[in-house]
């Protein structure tokens, strides 16, 4: 089953986008990122995709309030990173609700955490790999960290069964999805993965169906879910979510 995820992107408790993870590019969608979480659960969504941008300009989240509310109040799994730089951090994520808990800058700048995280929380972890022109870009986004080669070798050494790619050049503009860019990438994972970037109308969502059979988990919808380029509700009629994240 591919799992279908909406982002919700938080910044200054408010729902926003940015477009190729430019904070100067910001777009504000709502500001009750509760009932924003109810209303994509109540279109079909049984998984939800958080990022704090705050927390992953600033180094540490800020929004571990937002995701506890919505944990508690909204009956969805939620993956949720953004700062999360400390297994102190990680834990905070989790137990605030949290299912799966992102890393990414520090997982692919600092190996022994990278190790420590992989023994601690292993299949609770989601390694997020943010990709743009054969790198890595971490830190929100704002720095180059390494080749992509040299993070999928590092990631493969250690037990991690969940994956995020995304294509930052495509993030945020509704251009379509790059299909060659994403069968490269799952072709080169260790493990089944999600994708995002770019997704932008129903179309895209059944091209990359199809790349199931290479791996692919699941596809995350952000821009064009908030502008009603793609209608959800037809989307989860036409791909049914379980509970089973």
């Amino acid at each position: 089953m591919i799992k279908i995820l909406p982002a919700i992107d938080l910044y200054d408790g408010k729902v926003v986008r940015l477009k190729k993870g430019s904070f100067d590019e910001m777009t504000v969608y709502g500001t009750d990122p509760v009932s924003y979480a109810n209303d994509l659960y109540e279109a079909g969504a049984r998984f939800i995709h958080i990022v704090d941008l705050e927390g992953a300009k600033i180094g540490k989240p800020v929004h571990i309030d937002v995701l506890h509310k919505i944990a508690t109040q909204v009956p969805v799994k939620i993956q949720y990173g953004g700062g999360l730089r400390s297994a102190i951090y990680i834990e905070d994520a989790l137990e605030a609700g949290a299912a799966r808990a992102i890393v990414s800058t520090r997982a692919l700048t600092d190996e022994e955490f990278l190790k420590i995280v992989s023994q601690s929380f292993t299949d609770r972890i989601t390694i997020s790999i943010d990709v743009k022109d054969g790198y890595v870009f971490a830190k929100g986004w704002q720095e180059k960290a390494m080749p992509l080669e040299d993070a999928l070798n590092l990631i493969s050494t250690y037990s991690f069964p969940h994956l995020i790619f995304t294509d930052i050049e495509r993030d945020g503009t509704n251009e379509g999805v790059n299909l060659d860019l994403v069968e490269y990438l799952l072709k080169k994972s260790p493990v089944p993965a999600i994708v995002a970037g770019g997704i932008s109308s129903l179309n895209d969502i059944e091209h990359l169906a199809k790349y199931e059979t290479i791996g692919l988990e699941g596809i995350i919808i952000g821009k064009a879910h908030y502008e009603g380029l793609i209608d959800l509700k037809r989307v989860f009629n036409l791909f049914p979510q379980e509970d089973d994240f």
